[in-house]
């Protein structure tokens, strides 16, 4: 039940405040839930909702592929080693 609350609060959240709120609020949820795959939903609603195409390499699609899978594998690694996951 929590996940499910938690999750309506970040779909809210996309749409009411920044998007750097929302972000972190995808990021709490990572290290809170087990499997949260939420957080890639979460960064491509972001993207589709603030990004503006000018022709850069910042505001492609490859980008957002690449820091989605970059950031999530490396927060993954994190959360393995820290003490408070562990058994």
């Amino acid at each position: 039940m929590p996940r499910i609350v938690f999750d309506t609060f970040l779909l809210f959240s996309i749409f009411i405040f920044p998007w750097w709120v929302s972000f972190v609020l995808a990021v709490v949820g990572f290290f809170v839930f087990k499997k949260y795959f939420e957080y890639i939903a979460t960064c491509i609603v972001l993207f589709l909702l603030y990004s503006y195409d000018n022709g850069t390499f910042w505001t492609t699609e490859i980008f957002l592929a690449i820091f989605t899978t970059f950031s999530y594998v490396a927060m993954m690694v994190l959360k393995q080693n820290i003490i408070y996951y562990k058994k």
